[in-house]
């Protein structure tokens, strides 16, 4: 039996995704036996020290757009920085299994060098202007709210919202004809447009370009009108209505999306009562 769930304070661009798919594995993730789980899973900071090894790369980043860095020293000196940051975090957590990073995050090597290289091995002409780094934007209800990597203006002056992602952004297009096709994934297409409509809705002002951004430098165009993100930031605020009333009703596992393919990776399915009844069913049918 699992404690009372939390209602949402507020929903996230990549929290929506996840209600989208579950929304009782985010609550239950959010309840202190769900934490407990994550932790001793070793889930908590993603697979393999991924989650720490996120966030240094975009630290890493968002000092290389205020600050500046243009040589290898000063490359190497703030990642140190970063990971001793993260390192010291993860000690305080008891997650000492994850330390060091550089032995314990996956493709930790590959990563810090496409980062050196997107920095500092490339002349590139300077063709836009930061706005914002890890820049906080909230909807006017307060419930739709994100950290936006990076916003900035184009040569032509035009608002250009930029999220970077640490890993593949595409994913092959099972719809194509074409054996080697590729799609940009739609849980970031999604993030980007909520990114996109709250920062027009907060600023006014629309961006011409929502782009995904990987570690060699490539910028990937999300499509997106004006009309649908709006639509789509109005579906997150009923969301987070949705996810509360039930809380507060009593009936947070009618939540639940029980099936195989929504469950299978789920680290918290031993506390959810509706993925017990799955388990009963199939064993019984």
């Amino acid at each position: 039996m699992i404690t009372a769930l939390q209602p949402l304070t507020s929903v996230s661009p990549s929290q929506f995704v996840r209600l989208q798919r579950c929304a009782y594995q985010v609550l239950l993730e959010r309840s202190p036996e769900g934490k407990m789980l994550l932790a001793v899973s070793g889930s908590g900071s993603g697979p393999g020290g991924a989650g720490p090894l996120g966030t240094i790369i975009h630290k890493v980043l968002e000092a290389a757009n205020t600050s500046g860095i243009s040589t290898v020293a000063e490359f190497e000196a703030e990642w140190n920085r970063q990971v001793e940051c993260q390192e010291a975090e993860l000690l305080k957590k008891q997650q000492q299994h994850l330390v060091p990073l550089a032995y314990r995050a996956h493709q930790y090597a590959v990563r810090k060098l496409l980062l050196c290289w997107m920095l500092t091995g490339r002349s590139k002409p300077v063709s836009s202007v930061p706005l914002g780094v890890e820049q906080r934007l909230a909807d006017s209800h307060g419930v739709v709210r994100g950290v936006a990597d990076l916003i900035r203006r184009n040569a032509a002056g035009n608002l250009e919202v930029v999220d970077y992602k640490t890993g593949r952004i595409t994913e092959p297009d099972a719809d194509s004809q074409e054996p080697d096709a590729r799609r940009i994934k739609p849980e970031y297409i999604t993030q980007l447009q909520l990114y996109a409509a709250v920062l027009h809705e907060s600023s006014g002002e629309w961006p011409i370009s929502m782009l995904l951004a990987d570690l060699a430098g490539n910028e990937y165009t999300v499509p997106g009108s004006l009309q649908e993100c709006s639509s789509l930031l109005a579906a997150a605020r009923e969301m987070f209505k949705e996810v509360n009333n039930q809380i507060a009703a009593g009936h947070s596992e009618k939540l639940a999306r029980p099936a195989k393919e929504i469950c299978h990776g789920c680290q918290v399915k031993q506390l959810c009562e509706p993925y017990a009844v799955l388990v009963d069913t199939a064993s019984n049918g």
